[in-house]
């Protein structure tokens, strides 16, 4: 009668254990772009409604610009404090926070376009 040893030898383990930290390392990865790319969307999202505040005091005023009414208009109704740093004729650029992160939003009020990027190194996340 022949005995057959049961259980896995060290190579085979090895083995498995190489495969399991690939996995989890790549797993590791995908979560993070997936988190980041949710953050960014809700950024967009919350930059979305403040356009929106902003588009609609911009035509309650009679399509002028008036940084101090558009600011309380978005706080009025969106709930985020936001902050004008350039005006330069229809095109309003200004800042928010949404998750610890700046962002920036450039409106332009004459073609209703808006561009969300992150403060810092600019790179865009939004075109609407």
């Amino acid at each position: 009668m022949i005995f057959l040893k049961k259980g896995f030898t060290l190579i085979e383990l090895i083995i498995i254990i190489s495969i399991m930290s690939i996995l989890a390392a790549v797993s590791v990865i995908s979560y993070k772009y997936f988190i980041d790319r949710a953050r960014e969307q809700c950024a967009s999202a919350r930059g979305y409604e403040i356009f929106e505040a902003v588009a609609w005091s911009y035509e309650d005023n009679e399509n002028l610009v008036d940084t101090a009414k558009i600011v309380s208009v978005v706080k009025g109704i969106t709930g985020f404090d936001i902050h004008i740093k350039d005006v330069s004729g229809k095109v309003i650029t200004m800042d928010y926070i949404y998750d610890s992160i700046k962002y920036d939003i450039k409106a332009d009020m004459l073609c209703y376009r808006f561009y969300i990027y992150y403060d810092v190194g600019g790179e865009l996340i939004y075109e609407y």
